[in-house]
């Protein structure tokens, strides 16, 4: 009878270490989300056009210009405004049906564009290169895209880097209302 449990026992060990190692060897490293859905203090896909304007005024030294596309939509530049301990030059918010869906941060600095060019695809597991002129490069998850870029002048020159956080589903309802003829 000692010998039967004992074979239960070892049958019972075998199995379930061989399960847990299987779930174990099936489960993979999920890329990174994208987390950085607020810029100074407004986020894609909630907050409205006053609350941006708002969030600007709080900043000393910053100035704002607004302009309507179509009806819809709305873009708001941002001058002087701090992101990333650094007051930028200009900062766009995008807006469709008065709700954020994008925000461009323009990088004059080269040295800090260049660290952001190496830093995002270490952050960034599926970080895609898509070099058009100096460097493109993107990366999404459900809910938003991250793209960041190089603008260069003729001569290939630095100009400016842009980097720009975008709520997909929204920025798809800006491009429609965009195209439409109404």
């Amino acid at each position: 009878m000692r010998s039967i449990y004992a074979t239960l026992a070892t049958l019972l060990l075998i199995v379930t270490t061989a399960t847990a190692g299987f779930a174990q060897s099936k489960s993979k490293p999920k890329p990174k989300e994208i987390v950085t859905r607020t810029i100074i203090g407004c986020t894609l896909g909630e907050s409205t056009i006053e609350q941006i304007k708002e969030k600007i005024k709080e900043q000393e030294e910053s100035s704002q210009n607004e302009s309507k596309r179509k009806s819809r939509l709305h873009t708001i530049i941002a001058h002087n405004v701090m992101f990333w301990g650094n007051r930028r030059s200009e900062i766009m918010f995008l807006t469709v049906d008065s709700i954020l869906y994008e925000v461009a941060i323009y990088i004059d600095n080269e040295t800090e564009a260049d660290l952001l060019k190496h830093s995002l695809p270490e952050k960034y597991k599926s970080w895609r290169d898509c070099t058009i002129s100096k460097y493109v490069g993107v990366v999404e998850d459900t809910k938003t895209k991250l793209t960041f870029a190089h603008i260069t002048t003729e001569d290939d020159e630095f100009k400016r880097a842009v980097l720009i956080y975008e709520d997909k589903n929204l920025s798809k309802k800006a491009d429609k209302i965009s195209n439409t003829d109404l």
